[in-house]
């Protein structure tokens, strides 16, 4: 920056008390197009003008700007010269800035989308409003394939057919491996067989033929403690 201006700067510093006053220098600097610019000698004194009837005669009058332009800047401590380095980086800095609010705005909206089409996906595709909706034997099945599909056991409770409820329990228990989902099935003497799988299964799996003594009566315990040792064996699980 030419000198003259830049003793103009610090003219501005010393009236304004501070980097406001530079500031207001280099805000007309920018408007005339005037950094990186090679100055005539007619285009600088335009611009010294400029800058003296704006920055100090409008703002402190003739006499006391007269005052602050004989001042003597060869040392005026805290100032800092022009440099267009800095406000490039500034520019810089704000075009950041502003994308990363419209990437911020538009990710705020893609969120707001999200959680929209969430809310109304879960009214519309609620498994267990899904499944409601059905009849018989295919309300059975659907809560029977949701229990299994995410593997929660709640979903049997739905479940109204006592056969289809415990054979339910039965893949989730022996999928999980959670003896006490067997618990869940009735012993009684139609259940026998499913609580027996039930128990076996995942005794064998676990291999722990302590778990047999769960069953109750020998019959049902020797069948499971001989699938647990392999004395013989044979597919019973359900998959």
């Amino acid at each position: 920056m030419h000198k003259d201006i830049e003793d103009l700067r610090k003219k501005a510093y010393i009236a304004y008390q501070g980097q406001d006053g530079p500031d207001a220098v280099d805000r007309i600097l920018r408007k005339l197009q005037v950094p990186g610019r090679q100055l005539n000698n007619y285009e600088l004194k335009q611009v010294q003008n400029y800058i003296i009837k704006d920055v100090f005669l409008n703002r402190f009058g003739v006499e006391q700007a007269k005052g602050y332009l004989r001042m003597d800047t060869s040392h005026v401590p805290g100032y800092h010269p022009f440099d267009e380095a800095p406000q490039e980086k500034k520019t810089k800095i704000t075009v950041n800035l502003k994308v990363m609010q419209q990437i911020a705005v538009v990710l705020t909206m893609l969120l707001i989308l999200a959680l929209i089409f969430g809310f109304f996906y879960t009214l519309t595709f609620n498994p267990i409003t899904t499944c409601k909706g059905k009849t018989g034997e295919d309300r059975d099945i659907c809560f029977s394939q949701q229990a299994e599909t995410q593997t929660d056991p709640a979903f049997c409770r739905q479940i109204n057919t006592s056969f289809h409820r415990n054979k339910c329990y039965l893949k989730i228990a022996v999928k999980t491996l959670n003896m006490s989902l067997c618990n869940q099935i009735p012993d009684k003497p139609e259940n026998a067989e499913q609580v027996k799988i039930c128990v076996t299964c995942i005794a064998k799996k676990l291999a722990q033929p302590s778990m047999c003594e769960r069953l109750g009566d020998s019959v049902r315990i020797n069948f499971c403690e001989n699938q647990v040792n392999a004395q013989y064996s044979f597919d019973i699980c359900p998959k």
